[in-house]
């Protein structure tokens, strides 16, 4: 993969966008040459124009050796405030240059959305570093969004087929919960 290359005089949401698309569209397509362009047309917007040359396989057999693809998108911003959770993959997938990658897209995208303390701030983060699972606490087990089984106790009696040696009796109890 190739390092972005940023100018210093283009926008925050410009850098932003060139160095979250080149760090995945060119390590996954491999395309020939790619370009992205963003803008903020009105004050509510923000516009993307990405295009790239992606090469083909089979189709060279007949002389096609790239196809162009050109996306537009535009998103309009809200006036309602936003809660952004961001799951950020930090298995052994993201060796490399990768993870390096990740962070920098990740603090430019919070750079570009969060507004200073005191403003009319529009928009809260959260970071959560994935490997297998998420860690939510106790605080939350009981919340309408976990998706898990609700905690459980038991006693069980276990009985022995061969009769004890120390003790009156040959049955045990045992207590156990979910946690156990």
């Amino acid at each position: 993969m190739s390092a972005a290359v940023v100018d210093r005089n283009v926008s925050i949401p410009q850098a932003a966008g060139v160095i979250a698309f080149n760090a995945d569209w060119n390590s996954k397509q491999r395309s020939t040459s790619s370009n992205i362009k963003i803008t903020e047309p009105n004050t509510n917007e923000v516009a993307a124009k990405a295009t790239a040359n992606l090469p083909t396989t089979f189709l060279s057999l007949l002389s096609i050796t790239s196809v162009p693809i050109d996306v537009n998108a535009t998103v309009a911003i809200g006036h309602n405030k936003a809660e952004v959770a961001h799951a950020l993959d930090v298995t052994g997938s993201m060796s490399g240059t990768k993870i390096t990658d990740l962070k920098t897209a990740a603090k430019l995208l919070i750079d570009t959305a969060y507004t200073p303390a005191g403003s009319d701030q529009k928009v809260k983060f959260s970071l959560v570093p994935v490997s297998s699972y998420v860690k939510v606490g106790l605080t939350y087990r009981n919340a309408s969004w976990m998706s898990v089984p609700a905690d459980s106790s038991s006693t069980t009696n276990i009985y022995s087929t061969v009769p004890p040696v120390a003790t009156i009796s040959n049955c045990t109890t045992k207590t156990a919960t979910a946690y156990n």
